[in-house]
């Protein structure tokens, strides 16, 4: 007899941060042990460019502001906050653990 497997719904959730610095703030609420992070930049674009503030609504782009920031600089801080996020929830991961530690 082979046994059976059963078969469970998968879901998946996306999250479209936009690249802007507003969800840095938001971030660490989505970062998880389950998470999967994709940090995705247009490299058709120089590092150093200042990064435009677009606002898109019902498929209308309008350029707000550009901002004192590097389009390196705002990368830089995403990688931060995450590595930051990731390094705490370790830390109370290991500390639950290792309550003696």
């Amino acid at each position: 007899d082979i046994p059976s497997i059963q078969q469970h719904d998968q879901y998946i959730n996306v999250w479209d941060c936009g690249g802007q610095r507003v969800f840095l703030d938001v971030l660490p609420a989505f970062l998880t042990s389950r998470t999967m992070f994709f940090l995705v930049f247009d490299a058709s674009k120089g590092l150093q460019d200042k990064i435009t503030s677009i606002w898109n609504q019902k498929g209308k782009s309008t350029q707000l502001e550009t901002l004192n920031l590097s389009r390196q600089d705002l990368l830089v801080q995403w990688m931060s906050c995450i590595n930051a996020t990731l390094t705490k929830r370790a830390e109370q991961f290991y500390k639950a653990q290792h309550p003696e530690c």
